[in-house]
């Protein structure tokens, strides 16, 4: 498994494991039966890769919370944290952060021009607004106090930020971390693709698990998935024998278990 992962991989296991989380109701404050899934917003690292999604769950029109979704196997799982009843809106703190912005430059100075903003967890979790240009940053200014966010300390020690400090999370954790994260991480999904489902891609059926399962029958609950993976996952179906199980749909998407490969940190 590659150590950085593409936005439908990160929902198809934020699908799966949400849904066997609302199954075992370890959620509470979360109604996700029925509930959809957007695509999120990007979070950058400041070394300028994607380092999480923030994605906001909606249950009939109506906010439920959001989750954070890792893109980057050294956090070890893939899902990171979920805020139930909490709103997530990046296009209103952009548009408070460009304000911001105007309101900081002193009169008769020339504007700072920008042709791209970003979202950054720039000492993790904590977040702010990256202005560049060009692709270089322009300025970044803290999420909601919008100060201005300074420069990294080389003379620090790695992963040993100040309170006010933007530091990578990537570039700083060292490779031995990074490995059993890695590692912690692909087992996780190897149980996660070990649990009963039915595949359905397109037309195609497949079956995972110990057994071939019988169809759905009687009741279930749904959380779907928009763009990117189309997901959608029923939960607590039950078989015509009675026994409970899990049926998974994926429109859209090439599905294939996570393959174990050769941990890219080691040298």
């Amino acid at each position: 498994m590659d150590p950085t992962l593409e936005a439908t991989e990160v929902h198809r296991l934020a699908a799966i494991e949400l849904n066997l989380l609302n199954l075992a109701h370890t959620l509470p404050g979360m109604p996700l039966d029925g509930a959809q899934m957007e695509p999120g917003t990007a979070i950058y690292d400041p070394g300028g890769e994607v380092l999480f999604y923030r994605v906001s769950l909606r249950n009939r029109g109506a906010r439920v919370g959001y989750a954070d979704l890792a893109a980057h196997t050294l956090f070890g799982a893939p899902l990171l944290a979920t805020a139930p009843d909490a709103t997530w809106d990046p296009d209103a703190w952009i548009a408070q952060a460009r304000t911001a912005l105007r309101q900081t430059r002193h009169e008769g100075k020339t504007p700072l021009t920008y042709d791209e903003v970003r979202l950054v967890a720039f000492s993790f979790p904590k977040l702010a607004v990256q202005f560049l240009a060009g692709g270089k940053e322009v300025v970044m200014l803290e999420l909601a106090t919008w100060a201005v966010v300074p420069p990294t300390d080389r003379n620090r020690r790695p992963m040993e930020p100040s309170n006010f400090e933007r530091f990578s999370l990537i570039e700083e954790m060292p490779n031995e971390r990074k490995r059993d994260a890695h590692g912690r991480f692909e087992e996780h999904v190897s149980r996660l693709n070990a649990a009963p489902l039915t595949v359905t891609t397109g037309e195609a059926v497949r079956h995972r698990g110990s057994a071939l399962q019988p169809p759905l029958h009687g009741p279930s609950h749904v959380l779907r998935a928009a763009r990117p993976g189309n997901q959608r996952l029923v939960c607590g179906g039950q078989c015509a024998n009675g026994s409970g199980f899990l049926s998974l749909q994926l429109h859209a998407i090439a599905n294939r278990a996570a393959a174990r490969s050769r941990n890219p940190y080691e040298s």
